[in-house]
């Protein structure tokens, strides 16, 4: 170790004896020169580069040991007054909007992220602040300094709108004609327009632009004395006196920058019939002038209407009493089917679901507003009038069982073709009388717009159903997107307390009250259908009746018949057919005579039960009647085109496999590609057989029921598809069930019995067709 002077050791001493590392950084530039870092490591252990190099800058940039200040940080307090204010000021719909699509993270100061559903704002921060302060300084209210302001708004994060088309159209054709009387000042200028008009007309322009973007809406008033801007003037139809209204106020003042709008066209339109042009290019330059002009004046009224029609949405807000409530209604933009894990080929092609959304807002005795939103999802139907009209009859009776109190609604929508037309009126004007709920108005917003708060919703819907699915579930129908919707997202809840109607959850263990969670009663969670697993069906299905399954029949061994039977013990077996019950008497009972299984039955031992199928034959023919009749099975691969499938047998009815029924048993069932399958289960099923399942209404096939049929209706015609074979370990309907495909097999049934399947052929338009 190198040798140290005593002022060195009183340095390391002060520096070993501080604990703020700014006060160390200055102790250390006293000595931090006169050393290596390596030296510096060993007289003071501990001590970090980064500190060694720290010291070294402070010594060169203010001096050895010289104290700096730490630098003072000076707060502001914002009054809440004053941030409300200006929070509703920039949330107003003519500045920000909410969309139903995409999302952005709020962080907290937690450092927790939160998704939240995507705000837009229409301008840039020096436009909406320069707005706001010109519009406190017209009502006289003082507001935070403009640098407070920008802090604000860098808080209060949202999207800056760039391409308009897909969020408001004719807002969209108004800026392009802006951009079309630009290019048609170039064009004069080119024919011999001076340069000074030409750049004044282009200024012009450029000031129209921002005026009607960001100044004209907040100009409109029904007690201004301009024209433009007086809306009880701009909306009256003169032509007929009951769609007109008198204003009590004179219109003698002029804006300025409205006279600009058509001061500018009339000025352009002056010069274009001046300037010598040739024929062909002044026709087409008169056509984008005329399209520039119409498009112009149309977004200007646009503006004016959206203002308008907003204050009825807020009237009826500041009138609403605890017996009134007011719904807004909209579209949601159609979910596509969502699947944890999704191939390639099942990623095109999808279908959407229409989801509606309503937003119902009430008011409280203390006039405090209350939010609810109802969502109806259709797997089928079509977004018109008459689903609309049911919907609506469902919301009136949601509304009124959830809150009796409410005797009148108020109904806002946009104005599209299913809301805006005459048959939703006349059904509601026909009908209100024995409505549950009186609609005492209905009023339609602008064009695209109006519906923010729809927006919103469904932008947080959207997030939940898709937070549910990247739990492991599938989102592929409507049934599954309720799910969704109801669920509560567990997966990041850890601690539970169990109450006397809900459940209390936490994410960590005794940290906070935790979230309350009402549940409902589930039949499938009693005692019963848990503990005992016992059902009266077919596990899932229903008494059947023999001459709606008369192609049934019950293979049995003569000494008992819960016993397994072989198909190699032919002197032990007996066939029963045309009956339903087993205590019938009149059933037919047969022999058999020959058995013939399929030459290949095992020999792949990696696939389960591989090629299992038989073919018997019996010593006497059944007799064919109402009970007893053949089915035709098809030869068709796949499950394309195929309806109402069924099963039926006289299997367990109980996932024990304790007890058998006496009647026959049937139930529906869904059918699944073998890709979806075998993401859901394993071992997987192969190519020449059907996978089966049925979680949502617990139907299955259960032990003795192996042989029975699958039908299932093609083009209206009830044909055998499969045959059962196997099931997983127990008869649990959460996993599926795999039936032989009899298409894969003709060859081997109309060697064996001479029986052809239904004959088919394939169409030059790529689908089966059948004789």
């Amino acid at each position: 170790m190198c040798e140290i002077d005593q002022t060195t050791k009183t340095i390391i001493n002060a520096y070993n004896n501080v604990t703020d590392s700014r006060t160390q950084t200055q102790i250390l530039s006293l000595i931090v020169n006169s050393f290596t870092k390596a030296e510096l490591q060993k007289l003071i252990p501990g001590v970090s580069l980064f500190k060694i190099d720290s010291a070294r800058k402070h010594a060169l940039v203010t001096g050895p040991g010289h104290i700096i200040n730490k630098p003072k940080v000076y707060r502001m307090k914002l009054s809440k007054p004053k941030l409300t204010h200006f929070i509703e000021f920039i949330m107003n719909p003519l500045y920000s909007s909410v969309v139903g699509f995409g999302q952005t993270v709020l962080k907290l100061s937690s450092n927790e992220k939160i998704p939240i559903p995507k705000v837009i704002r229409n301008l840039i921060h020096a436009r909406i602040i320069s707005i706001y302060q010109s519009f406190c300084k017209e009502y006289d209210f003082e507001t935070f300094s403009r640098a407070s302001l920008y802090q604000i708004l860098k808080v209060c994060h949202a999207s800056k709108q760039r391409a308009l088309q897909g969020l408001d159209n004719i807002t969209a054709a108004g800026m392009n004609s802006i951009d079309m009387l630009s290019k048609l000042v170039q064009k004069l200028e080119t024919f011999g327009m001076s340069q000074p008009v030409s750049k004044s007309l282009t200024d012009i322009i450029q000031l129209i632009n921002q005026f009607l973007k960001y100044e004209y809406k907040s100009h409109l008033n029904r007690l201004d004395g301009c024209t433009d801007h007086c809306i009880t003037m701009a909306l009256s139809d003169p032509t007929e006196p009951k769609f007109s209204a008198s204003c009590n106020h004179n219109h003698e003042r002029q804006c300025e920058k409205c006279a600009m709008v058509e001061s500018c066209l009339d000025m352009i339109n002056e010069k274009i019939n001046q300037i010598e042009i040739p024929t062909t290019i002044l026709e087409e330059m008169k056509f984008e002038m005329e399209m520039a002009e119409k498009h112009l004046m149309e977004w200007k009224k646009h503006l004016l209407r959206t203002v308008h029609q907003e204050s009825a949405r807020r009237n009826i807000l500041k009138s609403l009493t605890s017996k009134q409530a007011l719904v807004i209604m909209d579209w949601a933009m159609k979910f596509l089917p969502f699947q944890y894990r999704e191939t390639q080929s099942e990623f095109f092609g999808k279908k959407g679901f229409s989801w509606h959304i309503s937003c119902v807002i009430t008011s409280s005795k203390e006039n405090e507003l209350d939010l609810q939103c109802y969502i109806h999802i259709l797997e089928n139907g079509t977004q018109g009038w008459f689903s609309v009209a049911n919907i609506l009859v469902n919301l009136l009776d949601q509304l009124k069982t959830v809150n009796p109190d409410i005797d009148e609604l108020f109904l806002k929508s946009d104005n599209a073709a299913c809301y805006h037309c005459t048959n939703l009126l006349s059904f509601i004007q026909q009908n209100n009388a024995i409505f549950p709920i009186l609609i005492k108005e209905y009023n339609f917003s602008e064009a695209q717009s109006g519906k923010d708060l729809c927006d919103s919703k469904t932008g947080t819907s959207r997030l939940h159903i898709y937070k549910y699915a990247n739990e492991g579930h599938n989102v592929v129908s409507s049934a599954d997107m309720k799910i969704a919707l109801d669920s509560h997202g567990i997966s990041m809840l850890n601690n539970f307390t169990f109450g006397g109607e809900a459940i209390t959850a936490r994410k960590a263990y005794e940290v906070g009250e935790g979230l309350m969670i009402k549940t409902s009663t589930d039949p499938h969670l009693s005692m019963e259908c848990v503990y005992k697993m016992k059902t009266t069906q077919i596990v899932g299905g229903k008494d059947g009746d023999i001459e709606d399954f008369p192609f049934m029949a019950d293979i049995q061994r003569r000494d008992s018949r819960n016993e397994p039977w072989y198909l190699w013990d032919l002197n032990n077996l007996r066939i029963r057919a045309g009956f339903d019950d087993i205590s019938a008497r009149n059933k037919q009972i047969r022999t058999i005579r020959r058995a013939v299984r399929h030459p290949r039955f095992g020999m792949d031992e990696t696939v389960q039960y591989d090629n299992n199928i038989a073919v018997i034959k019996l010593r006497t023919p059944l007799k064919f009647g109402p009970k007893c009749k053949s089915i035709s099975y098809t030869t068709i691969k796949g499950i394309r085109g195929l309806k109402n499938c069924q099963i039926s047998g006289w299997g367990y009815i109980d996932r024990n496999k304790t007890e058998s029924p006496d009647t026959l048993q049937f139930a529906g069932t869904s059918l699944l590609s073998n890709a979806k399958c075998n993401e859901l289960a394993s071992p997987k099923v192969p190519e020449n057989q059907i996978c089966a399942y049925d979680y949502k209404n617990r139907r299955q096939a259960c032990n003795g029921d192996a042989g029975g049929p699958l039908t299932c209706k093609r083009r209206g015609k009830r044909v055998l598809i499969g045959v059962f074979s196997w099931l997983y370990d127990y008869c649990h309907a959460e996993k599926p069930f795999a039936y032989s495909s009899l298409a894969y097999y003709t060859t081997f049934i109309e060697k064996v019995t001479g029986i052809k399947g239904i004959p088919s052929k394939y169409s030059k338009y790529g689908m089966y067709e059948e004789y």
